[in-house]
């Protein structure tokens, strides 16, 4: 199933109703085919046990509905599209070395990109919830989010 549907009870429903994997827009391409390569062993494993036509022990029923991905394939689909993990690493780094937290244009100079894309690595590392954001008000003009990371 892909679907944009976040809410938790979404997920619940397609589950009971036995879907094979649930993808959450937008779709990173990468984690697409992982899901097709994932459905196509499952459908040969299944192939292969119906062939058989005899009693499927505990063992063949866990490998048929076992969903876990190797550690690489996690390592490669976790991150959506337009965030790469060495990029993702600085800015982390940065943040550590800075215990009041910083803005998203202070984070942008010291990594060397502009201040969108590290605004858009620092969204994404508050979607994970692996930093915070706190408002700071200047005297002038609008306020301005300061990120640090989770202690």
């Amino acid at each position: 199933m892909i679907t944009a549907a976040k809410e938790i009870e979404k997920v619940q429903e397609a589950i009971k109703i036995g879907i094979f994997d649930y993808i959450i827009k937008p779709v990173a391409f990468e984690r697409f085919k992982q899901s097709l390569r994932r459905y196509q062993e499952y459908h040969i494993k299944l192939s292969e046990l119906e062939k058989g036509n005899f009693p499927v022990t505990q063992q063949q029923v866990d490998k048929l509905l076992r969903k876990e991905m190797k550690e690489k394939e996690r390592e490669q689909t976790s991150l959506p599209k337009g965030i790469d993990r060495m990029t993702l690493e600085k800015v982390m780094v940065v943040l550590g070395k800075s215990s009041p937290g910083l803005t998203a244009e202070i984070v942008a100079k010291e990594i060397g990109v502009s201040r969108t894309t590290a605004r858009r690595y620092l969204e994404h590392l508050m979607s994970e919830e692996k930093i915070d954001a706190d408002l700071t008000y200047g005297t002038v003009g609008r306020p301005e989010r300061v990120y640090a990371i989770k202690i």
